[in-house]
């Protein structure tokens, strides 16, 4: 198996609604191009052919900020956009300890996320 190919369901017992990738986890702060604390709660879609997650990263001050990394297959080959995202704006009440917890659905594409 390479790290491309899907994880194969786990035989016998009850079916699981996710299964972990072998590799996983498959994006960790290392893989930033900016130091960082930790990674964590993506939101994923696919868009235009590939795999788009929204990463919750926390910054080296605490902050959290939104991050775009893509994949054209999803489990490797990520890349991770250095200045793309949603960032704090750490004046306003709503976002004074970053913006946290990305959540994803379909619906119309935001030229700004293009």
């Amino acid at each position: 198996m390479t790290s491309a190919d899907p994880p194969a369901p786990s035989s016998g017992g009850p079916a699981e609604m996710f299964v972990r990738h072998p590799a996983n986890p498959i994006i960790t702060a290392a893989d930033l191009p900016r130091m960082v604390n930790a990674v964590f709660n993506p939101s994923a879609t696919v868009f235009e052919g590939q795999t788009l997650l929204l990463l919750r990263v926390e910054d080296r001050t605490g902050l959290s900020h939104l991050v775009v990394a893509r994949s054209p297959d999803g489990y490797s080959d990520w890349t991770v956009e250095r200045d793309r995202g949603l960032f704090a704006k750490t004046s306003t009440f709503a976002e004074h300890w970053g913006v946290e917890d990305p959540r994803s659905r379909a619906t119309a594409v935001r030229a700004d996320l293009r």
